[in-house]
């Protein structure tokens, strides 16, 4: 590891995902890298505002960056109603517990979340959207999230059916897409991969045409095994800022049904078919839509890795990095 640069990020029991992939695609980067700097930078890598009070004691250093790598804002009511629903399903005081921290931060106006993360001399975010809630400032830097190229590609084999890859959250909205199946026209299978409390849902999610799986080991084969993949978030903070899910789909050329949350419509763009969140019915049409139009799965499929190749790949976010890096250490 470059000796002028420490990466810090909250514990592994308290990190999600996202976090403890950008720390290892930093480490495993930069620990190879023959980049020096002018004096010691320290990189803070954090899931929401919460965390950045954790922190404070590196506010001053001008040397510090923070990264802020999830959304701030979100709806009470859509947090509310996610809530009573996990609630329903899930004993563990720790998941219950998460959920209500979840409900109680989407009560605390933006301007106050704020705070503890503008003391920070230099922030990095993953969209445009999530810099412009912080204000816009000139020492915030956008910074995409990335996935690789040679891991997530199409493969070219032969697919069908819809897939849904996620936690059994229901912010993460696999209940609208096991309620649209209800509304499909034909007996299309839909496959559920979850990556924790598989057995659960096995036993909750049932139906003709749906099948249940837990963490599979070759991510990028269950992909490319599904014609159409469909990641129904319903809140703005039911993911980190740039779904990692989202990316690698779009990086193997799948055909995707996402919903119009701002930073989502960032990225995606026009590779994408888009649905409100929480609305089943919409989502039922858009897989009814592509599933009768293999030329409209494909282009949007060519579209989406070339998103990914343009604006979200590792290399992308090494570089914009690094360029963060000399300014911090200048």
């Amino acid at each position: 590891m470059n000796k002028k640069l420490n990466i810090i990020s909250p514990k592994k029991e308290h990190c999600n995902e996202g976090t403890k992939k950008i720390k290892e695609l930093i480490e495993i980067n930069f620990r190879k890298d023959s980049l020096k700097f002018n004096k010691e930078i320290t990189h803070i890598i954090i899931g929401g505002f919460l965390d950045a009070f954790k922190y404070q004691k590196y506010a001053k250093k001008q040397s510090t960056i923070l990264h802020l790598i999830s959304n701030i804002d979100f709806s009470f009511k859509k947090t509310l109603i996610c809530f009573r629903e996990d609630l329903s399903v899930r004993r563990s005081a720790p998941r219950i517990i998460n959920n209500f921290l979840n409900l109680a931060s989407s009560l605390i106006p933006l301007y106050i979340k704020k705070i503890p993360l503008l003391k920070f001399h230099r922030i990095i975010v993953p969209t445009n959207y999530l810099k412009s809630k912080l204000g816009n400032g000139k020492n915030i830097s956008v910074v995409p999230i990335g996935v690789s190229l040679k891991k997530f590609k199409n493969l070219n084999r032969h697919s069908e059916g819809v897939a849904y890859f996620a936690a059994s959250s229901s912010s993460k909205g696999f209940n609208d897409l096991y309620v649209a199946s209800k509304y499909l026209s034909n007996n299309i299978p839909i496959k559920f991969y979850f990556s924790i409390r598989y057995n659960l849902m096995k036993k909750r999610l049932i139906g003709d045409n749906i099948k249940v799986f837990g963490k599979v080991q070759n991510i990028n084969k269950a992909y490319n095994e599904n014609s159409i993949i469909v990641l129904p978030f319903r809140t703005k903070n039911s993911s980190i800022g740039i779904p990692l899910t989202l990316l690698e789909a779009m990086a193997c050329e799948r055909a995707i049904i996402t919903t119009n949350l701002p930073h989502i419509k960032e990225v995606c763009k026009n590779s994408v078919i888009y649905v409100n969140p929480l609305k089943p019915k919409e989502i039922a049409k858009a897989i009814n839509k592509l599933n009768k139009n293999p030329k409209l799965r494909k282009k949007l499929g060519k579209l989406a890795r070339q998103r990914v190749k343009q604006f979200y790949s590792h290399k992308i976010m090494i570089k914009k990095l690094k360029e963060v890096y000399t300014v911090s250490s200048s």
